[in-house]
């Protein structure tokens, strides 16, 4: 079918699901027509921004003011008086940029490893087209200077990383843990390069790496734009004496490596529709436990899980205080049920980080990565979505754990960046659900259309919550919800 159709089915689909998106939001501001949870503190903000006090500063708030800028400048352009509804739509608005940055990836790579819909409708952000949180906005500008570097629009290495550097900076000015993905992007940059010259052997693992450094030297001053970059944020950490802006009692620094767990988690159950299938549960089975390399591996790897979730599930004192979050229930009911539950939970996180990582492998192609395994169902692999290759599935993981490991706090919300690259990075296995003709010839299709449909189901799941059950809080006048 010609790519132009295509293109215009697409764009008509994506517009036929902001219909219900738009009555969301709409029904959010009938519903809750009060500012909810954080609003207390980025509608009071914005406020003062909008009566041009400037120097106004809630000491509660914890990230840099660029949601605020936004807002300020969305009202004054269009001539609107910063109500909480139009500052909400400024997130409306948001998630529209998501869903055409992912279109143009999508163009761009020249492959339907994704759809801007899908992603549009990524089910840990979708409440917040509703709500005036920074998550929207921070997710945008990371996502962008991702954009940059995979569109490659200017045709210039130099300039291109220029912008994406510079896109990554005001990145930074929604949330302060974005500079870990300004450096995912700077590799980026490199890795392209190293493609652009078809550098990759693929003969071991270490030789990419060795390539990518050599190729890092050799372009060296592409990456001078992002050192600007982490020199002007050091200068901030030793100005402001840490990372939060405010309340820094509460934001204080662990080490949490059980957040790596619950991503992969979010990340196994929102990608459902692109990996599951019969083949590929019993080939989690075979590798695991009915190979030697499996056991082996397992031998260490699962005691070192445990121990793991034994030392150092931290439960943050907001997390079992406040029963408006998702996580309040996730903890209380499951995690921390009884003394057993939180290591019970293994189960999950290991089936999670094999879903991760066999995507990893499976798209990025490698000959040495393959499974050894004695499936009788044979897993098909296809060449791998341009925006893959190993050195950037580890530098995706290195992002993964140096923005999540140090937080005390189980927030969902975390996820949100790290969900929206592993998705652009990764396509659709090509093993169908079941192995019988419709959805063998029809596979990719299935997929992408049932991933769409799925995400949407999650996001209507998610407002009927929201704005159907509602209790009180002694400490609060208006009714209480609960969303992520």
């Amino acid at each position: 079918m010609n790519a132009l159709i295509l293109d215009m089915i697409e764009m008509a689909v994506m517009a036929f699901f902001l219909l219900p998106m738009k009555a969301f939001f709409q029904d959010t501001n009938f519903v809750v027509d009060y500012p909810f949870i954080d609003e207390i503190f980025h509608y009071p903000q914005t406020q003062a921004y909008c009566a041009g006090n400037f120097t106004h500063w809630d000491p509660k708030i914890t990230t840099p003011p660029g949601l605020y800028l936004v807002g300020y400048l969305y009202a004054k352009l269009a001539n609107l008086p910063c109500s909480l509804e139009d500052l909400r739509f400024v997130n409306f608005i948001g998630g529209l940029v998501i869903a055409f940055l992912t279109f143009l990836i999508r163009k761009k790579l020249g492959t339907w490893s994704m759809s801007s819909l899908s992603l549009y409708l990524c089910p840990l952000i979708t409440l917040y087209y509703s709500l005036y949180y920074t998550d929207v906005w921070s997710a945008v500008f990371v996502l962008a200077s991702y954009t940059v570097v995979l569109t490659d629009p200017l045709q210039n290495s130099f300039v291109n990383s220029s912008l994406a550097a510079f896109v990554g900076l005001l990145s930074l000015g929604f949330r302060q843990t974005n500079i870990i993905w300004t450096a995912f992007v700077a590799a980026a940059v490199i890795d392209l390069q190293v493609k652009k010259e078809k550098l990759y052997k693929n003969e071991t693992v270490l030789n990419d790496f060795i390539v990518f450094l050599k190729q890092a030297v050799k372009q060296w001053y592409l990456l001078v734009p992002f050192v600007i970059n982490f020199g002007l944020f050091a200068a901030f950490l030793f100005y402001n004496k840490g990372i939060t802006f405010g309340d820094k009692e509460n934001h204080e620094v662990v080490f949490h490596p059980v957040q790596i767990f619950y991503c992969f988690t979010f990340l196994t159950v929102f990608t459902l529709p692109l990996w599951f299938s019969y083949n590929f549960c019993y080939q989690y089975i075979v590798d695991n436990f009915f190979t030697a390399k499996g056991l082996f591996f397992n031998c260490i790897w699962i005691p070192n899980m445990l121990f793991l979730i034994a030392e150092f599930t931290i439960v943050h004192p907001f997390v079992l205080a406040d029963n408006r979050h998702y996580t309040f229930y996730i903890m209380r009911r499951i995690i921390l049920k009884d003394n057993y539950s939180k290591y019970q939970c293994a189960i999950a996180y290991h089936f999670s980080c094999y879903v991760v990582y066999k995507l990893i492998v499976l798209n990025t192609n490698k000959a040495h990565f393959k499974s050894k395994s004695k499936s009788k169902v044979k897993s098909k692999t296809k060449p791998n979505p341009p925006a893959s290759s190993l050195v950037m599935f580890v530098a995706f993981l290195f992002a993964v754990a140096l923005t999540l490991v140090p937080s005390p706090l189980f927030e969902p919300r975390y996820f949100i960046p790290a969900y929206l690259v592993f998705r652009v990075m990764i396509a659709p296995i090509d093993d169908p659900v079941m192995n019988i003709g419709f959805l063998r010839d029809y596979n990719k299709l299935i997929r992408l259309a049932g991933e769409a449909v799925y995400n949407f189901l999650w996001t209507q799941a998610l407002y009927v919550v929201m704005l159907s059950i509602q209790f009180d809080w002694e400490t609060e006048e208006q009714p209480q919800r609960i969303i992520w």
